[in-house]
């Protein structure tokens, strides 16, 4: 009888799991998608001083549409964690940019004399960016909400575009209404450039279980170092440009180009959760 109330007892305790589970960490590792839009504008340094017209915002009305795709930008990250509040990751993005240019100058006519014109160009062209960003968090890292700050070398393939540029006199002036579309290659663009690119958002966490997801909203800007005249251009030694380029080099002097950029991006962090001796994809990190 007592053998028996014994047995009873023993296997009344609740049994203990063969594998129990092991709290997780953050994760080391993210992956995303970005999405974003962008506002190009090209500087200009030197020449003769030209005073220009350049708008930041190319919309109005029933563009929009059109102009946020023309500016729009798509890509993918993979982020390390280094520490709590810093991160190293790598950007590769597809970018559509646009701008505008307007501004007067003038030309000698076959008398001798100088005629003002009126010179407007449109470029849409588009580019692969890769940009290494380095963040830093603020707050603890499982808050709901961290603003963070972040820098990033950037370097910039130009692929391909089209410059459409029309040249008219102004009022009181003589002389004919001029106009061409210039294909941008080599001859009329940097086939390449690097440049630092500063920025600052807020990241959203959200907790699925035992798992979570984050969400970025961030907004930066770019400055590319290079000016992105072509040699060509420079020397007038291409009969691609001369006539035909969008810009005289002479009149602008060095073209640098730069951006602001507001972009979404979601994380799914790579994590997973060691159970006992065993491991299972997905549940540690």
């Amino acid at each position: 009888m007592l053998l028996g109330t014994t047995a009873n007892a023993q296997f009344a305790k609740p049994l203990k799991q063969a594998h129990p589970v092991i709290s997780s960490s953050e994760a080391k590792y993210n992956v995303g998608i970005i999405a974003g839009v962008s506002s190009t504008h090209w500087f200009h340094f030197g020449g003769t001083k030209t005073q220009y017209e350049q708008p930041y915002l190319l919309y109005s009305g029933n563009q929009l549409p059109k102009n946020l795709l023309n500016n729009g930008l798509a890509g993918l990250v993979v982020e390390r964690r280094v520490t709590s509040n810093l991160t190293v990751g790598i950007e590769g993005l597809f970018v559509n940019r646009s701008t505008k240019l307007s501004y007067n100058y003038n030309l000698p006519d076959s008398l001798n004399h100088s005629q003002t014109y009126h010179r407007q160009d449109s470029i849409l062209y588009r580019e692969i960016d890769v940009q290494v960003p380095i963040s830093y968090y603020f707050l603890d890292e499982e808050s709901k909400v961290r603003p963070y700050v972040y820098i990033a070398p950037r370097f910039t393939l130009p692929l391909s575009g089209n410059m459409f540029w029309q040249q008219k006199p102004v009022e009181g002036s003589t002389g004919i209404t001029v106009m061409d579309t210039v294909e941008m290659t080599a001859h009329n663009m940097k086939p390449w450039n690097i440049g630092a690119v500063v920025g600052a958002g807020l990241q959203f966490r959200m907790n699925t279980g035992s798992y979570y997801f984050l969400l970025r909203l961030d907004a930066s800007c770019h400055f590319g170092i290079f000016n992105t005249y072509s040699k060509e251009e420079i020397e007038g030694s291409s009969q691609d440009v001369i006539g035909a380029s969008y810009i005289d080099p002479t009149l602008l002097g060095r073209r640098h180009i730069g951006d602001a950029t507001v972009r979404l991006t979601f994380l799914f962090p790579i994590k997973k959760t060691l159970k006992g001796a065993c491991v299972k994809w997905g549940d540690y990190d």
